[in-house]
């Protein structure tokens, strides 16, 4: 259906090349987990016109930038987490590149939504 050779490593990675991504994507995880936790904070004290948002809906506001702030802290988790096995295994999990992919789908199709509102 779709080629996605474009993304497969050319030769297999050096568990010292593992681990040089692997501390890369726990720096890179503290700094969303950081951002998530900054985000979080300043929006739930910015105020937002009542006229954005449909009658009743205060509760929306809130639900929706804990959503996002929630997401934001399970991919940083899971970035952080999937460095760690990489510093000390020197292998990649799978299952937590499949959930790190999902995510980042989803808060691109969540960006174009929202851009088109």
């Amino acid at each position: 259906m779709f080629d996605l050779s474009i993304f497969r490593a050319r030769r297999p990675q050096t568990p010292q090349e593992l681990r040089w991504d692997g501390a890369l994507m726990v720096v890179l995880g503290l700094l969303v987990l950081a951002g998530a936790a900054a985000f979080g904070s300043v929006l739930v004290d910015l105020p937002i016109p009542a006229h954005w948002l449909p009658a009743g809906a205060s509760d929306l506001r809130w639900l929706g930038i804990v959503a996002v702030a929630f997401a934001l802290l399970v991919f940083g988790t899971a970035a952080i987490v999937q460095g760690l096995l990489q510093l000390v295994f020197a292998r990649q999990s799978r299952p937590l590149v499949r959930i790190m992919l999902v995510i980042a789908l989803l808060f691109m199709v969540v960006d174009v939504i929202a851009s088109d509102q």
